[in-house]
């Protein structure tokens, strides 16, 4: 089992941040369709949680240092998580907007524009990185450099692959892989569900 897993994926689901639905129940922010649904926003709700899933970001954000100077959230999933991180790490957070303000400045990013700056992205979930390439393209044509992501969680759906074609290496805390056998192994799912959802996560790509 993976360092650390047993500690975030019972309280995860017990705070309701990982549901199960029924077959394809669920759709996701990129359109595909899932029977298992993750929402990390709920861990703002939970201090100790909210600590648990900064232990793992943190983790990797240090592991990577010196290659990034800024952070920069993918709003909104993980913007609690990225506000935190700033301000523990002691460094500049900027915002690439998914769409440009339609008032005031109408800027495309919330921040200073430094061209050239190492930006580190940091996300809640990964399914097909459509949410993050966006991100990644908003920031380069602002002359930001972006080479590298973390999220969480990767439900192993393209993203990682997607992202690589586009320049930016993906740092994922787990897989859903690794969840849901954690689940079937203390019989929150059952064999025939795990199933189910493993298939489907080979399907919906």
């Amino acid at each position: 089992m993976k360092a650390g897993l047993e500690n975030i994926a019972p309280v995860l689901y017990e705070i309701g941040a990982i549901k199960f639905g029924e077959p394809l129940e669920f759709t996701l922010s990129s359109g595909l369709l899932s029977s298992v649904y993750l929402d990390l926003r709920v861990a703002r709700f939970y201090p100790q949680v909210r600590n648990l899933l900064l232990y793992h970001y943190i983790n990797m954000a240090d592991a990577l240092r010196p290659r990034w100077n800024f952070i920069a959230d993918v709003p909104t999933g993980a913007t609690f998580v990225a506000s935190i991180m700033a301000d523990r790490l002691g460094v500049p957070m900027i915002t690439p907007l998914q769409s440009p303000k339609t008032h005031g400045i109408q800027a495309e990013i919330i921040g200073p524009e430094v061209p050239g700056t190492r930006v580190l992205l940091v996300d809640d979930i990964l399914t097909t990185g459509g949410t993050l390439a966006r991100a990644a393209t908003t920031l380069r044509k602002a002359r930001f450099e972006v080479g590298h992501a973390l999220v969480f969680l990767d439900r192993q759906q393209g993203g990682m692959e997607n992202l690589s074609r586009c320049g930016c290496e993906i740092h994922a805390s787990f897989t859903l892989a690794e969840f849901l056998e954690y689940y079937l192994q203390k019989g929150i799912l059952e064999r025939a569900r795990y199933k189910e959802i493993m298939d489907s996560l080979v399907l919906n790509r």
